[in-house]
């Protein structure tokens, strides 16, 4: 019984601190991410309405467009958070979401991009066809990406934007300092930053939870070993004395 508490007692530590330190990947991991989008030349601003949208794609600006989209998906239609890309977006991303390759794939040719929770969640597969605004679009990619693992990515250019429920949400991102149809401005250094000191405190309140926790479980596998063996003195003790 002692034996089976004591490894009892190390399984639950080494389960608890494995997942501690997955916790910690993943936050490094999300910490990175936004350390790579943050760029303190550009702003990014949210447009409050589309009339002048098509002005945006002729500039220097990149556009992107996100918002939940109804898509067909294995013969039913499901609605997915989906990210509209202009072709130059790696202006701003520097290859931190797609490749300069894929992002003129992505805009050039009939073909999404979709964040592997997404995928997995619906049991979407590369090469398969999406049905977005009756058009097919091919899975060209599964990406593995923090900010758009659930969302579907496609070409802006190629979304229906005349409609009332997409997009819900409208960024440029761009080195000019726009005054007309914005309704929010950030530099994207700030914007980012705020982010990374986020997830920053979130991975120091996993260390220090994670501490805490191996120290009691140290404290208790040491306490199970000590008492164990104080019992096998005394039982070799009773042993000596009454044979």
């Amino acid at each position: 019984t002692r034996l089976i508490l004591t490894i009892l007692s190390i399984a639950v530590g080494m389960y608890f601190v494995t997942m501690f330190l997955s916790k910690l990947y993943m936050v490094n991991r999300y910490i990175d991410t936004y350390k790579c989008l943050r760029n303190d030349e550009y702003y990014i601003y949210e447009l409050d309405n589309l009339k002048d949208i098509d002005a945006y794609y002729n500039s220097q600006s990149s556009v992107i467009l996100s918002g939940n989209k109804e898509i067909e998906v294995n013969n039913e239609k499901v609605l997915v958070n989906t990210v509209g890309l202009s072709k130059n977006v790696n202006d701003y991303y520097k290859g931190a979401i797609l490749t300069n390759d894929e992002i003129n794939k992505l805009t050039s040719s009939n073909v999404v991009f979709v964040g592997n929770e997404l995928a997995r969640s619906l049991s979407i597969k590369e090469k398969d066809y999406l049905e977005i605004d009756d058009t097919n679009y091919r899975v060209e990619r599964i990406i593995d990406n923090v900010e758009y693992k659930k969302s579907l990515l496609i070409s802006s250019q190629s979304l229906n934007i005349k409609t009332n429920t997409y997009p819900s949400s409208v960024k440029v991102l761009t080195k000019e300092k726009l005054k007309n149809h914005v309704d929010k401005v950030k530099s994207s250094f700030d914007y980012y930053t705020q982010t990374i000191l986020i997830y920053k405190q979130f991975k120091l309140f996993i260390i220090v939870i994670s501490t805490i926790f191996i120290l009691i479980s140290l404290i208790n596998i040491y306490l199970i070993i000590r008492t164990n063996i104080e019992k096998e003195i005394r039982n070799q003790i009773i042993q000596k004395v009454f044979g």
